[in-house]
């Protein structure tokens, strides 16, 4: 995972379509996505928008948010960066990325 995008392996078939959403499960940081490229079980993807879902959601992450507040991790904050699964290396953690502007 980097600023811009990130490489995303799964068990499974990865999900069909271009774009999908990717939310941090550690701190709620959602990022909308565009797939670039596809090999096996992997996906590359793009960012092109992200949101801290501690906060009020536009409504196509309402869901998303749901999910995410239903069962978030409940930790302290040692044990959170105790945790094997937290990226380490904070300098190469995401920050906002502005949304595209469009029309309206």
């Amino acid at each position: 995972m980097t600023r811009r995008g990130a490489r995303l392996s799964f068990d499974g078939s990865p999900p069909d379509g271009e774009g999908l959403t990717l939310v941090v499960w550690a701190n709620g940081g959602a990022f909308e996505a565009v797939a670039c490229w596809r090999r096996g079980a992997e996906i590359g993807v793009r960012f092109v928008a992200s949101r801290d879902l501690r906060r009020p959601a536009p409504p196509h992450l309402a869901e998303a948010q749901a999910l995410w507040r239903a069962s978030r991790p409940r930790m302290g904050r040692r044990a959170l960066i105790a945790n094997p699964n937290i990226v380490q290396s904070r300098s190469r953690l995401p920050r906002r990325i502005a949304s595209p502007r469009g029309p309206g």
